[in-house]
């Protein structure tokens, strides 16, 4: 049974700081949760200092901390740009899944941009749908995997971050 734990997917990233303030105003029940992978790229620690700031200023309580899946053939996500890396966001999103189930989340948010490139935003919806009705087989209450910023532009999403006044000196 999904209770009200929001999971948030941060990547240390301006989308992630967009989506942390859109969940947060909110009119939902409940706390959010900011899950943190660990990339093996240049900026790494900036990511993981920014993520940490931002629930620091939104009074978020549980940052996880988790090593980032590694692409399929060995790569590291640092080799690829963006979530393109092959099999990098299911598993990622596998692993949200999995920690969501285990900690009763009724959702949870993938701030995934995908600006106008409807091939990838494709991808990114299917990928999210599959995740989900993969733990369905499994006879799991599967959380949704939202996607607020899908389909918005950088310019959208920057009027969003505004609007809600997130501290984007801490992005």
């Amino acid at each position: 049974m999904a209770g009200d734990l929001t999971l948030l997917i941060h990547d240390g990233d301006l989308p992630g700081l967009a989506a942390l303030a859109m969940a947060l105003d909110d009119d939902r029940p409940g706390k959010v949760e900011v899950l943190h992978f660990l990339h093996e790229r240049a900026d790494g620690a900036r990511r993981r200092a920014a993520v940490h700031a931002q629930a620091e200023y939104y009074e978020v309580a549980q940052v996880r901390e988790v090593s980032a899946p590694r692409a399929v053939g060995g790569e590291s996500q640092a080799d690829s740009p963006g979530w393109g890396a092959v099999l990098i966001a299911p598993g990622m999103l596998l692993w949200a899944m999995s920690y969501a189930l285990e900690h009763g989340a009724a959702r949870i948010i993938w701030p995934v941009t995908t600006g106008d490139d409807f091939d990838a935003l494709a991808l990114c919806t299917e990928q999210a749908l599959m995740i989900r009705r993969l733990a369905q087989v499994e006879g799991l209450a599967a959380p949704p995997i939202e996607t607020p910023l899908a389909e918005l532009s950088d310019r959208e999403m920057i009027e969003i971050a505004a609007h809600l006044e997130a501290p984007f000196e801490r992005a």
